[in-house]
């Protein structure tokens, strides 16, 4: 389990990174929102990672998640983006981390792909803020 603690705390570093560069954009966007980015983790998720968006006098609230599964032979990533009543507008990419080295450059692999998602679905994300009660 000790590398997947590492690789668990390499997972948040990236996501982090990621995420931290679109809360800046979003909140100097001069719109109204109220932007965080934040993690929370449990025996079964040892780590979900997310970007929040509310508008500030809105009810709605969007999100770009990545959840991180511990399972008996590594690390299962998986991501998406929707809403707080459970709809789903875009699937992110998912990834089986290794227990191993090798886990290291999967992770390198899943996080381009988790990049290229963020940057293939900015106008929808985009549009789907602005468009938020």
């Amino acid at each position: 389990m000790h590398m997947n603690l590492d690789h668990i705390g390499s997972l948040e570093l990236v996501v982090r990174e990621l995420l931290d560069g679109w809360r800046e954009r979003l909140e100097n966007s001069g719109r109204n929102f109220i932007v965080a980015v934040g993690h929370s983790s449990n025996e079964h998720f040892p780590l979900r990672i997310f970007l929040s968006v509310t508008k500030v006098s809105g009810i709605q609230e969007f999100s770009v998640t990545v959840d991180v599964a511990a399972k008996p032979n590594g690390l299962l990533v998986s991501s998406d983006a929707g809403f707080d009543d459970g709809k789903i507008i875009a699937d992110g990419p998912s990834a089986m981390i290794g227990v191993g080295t090798e886990g290291l450059s999967q992770i390198k692999t899943w996080a381009g792909a988790f990049s290229q998602f963020l940057n293939d679905n900015e106008l929808k994300f985009i549009t789907a803020i602005a468009n938020m009660i």
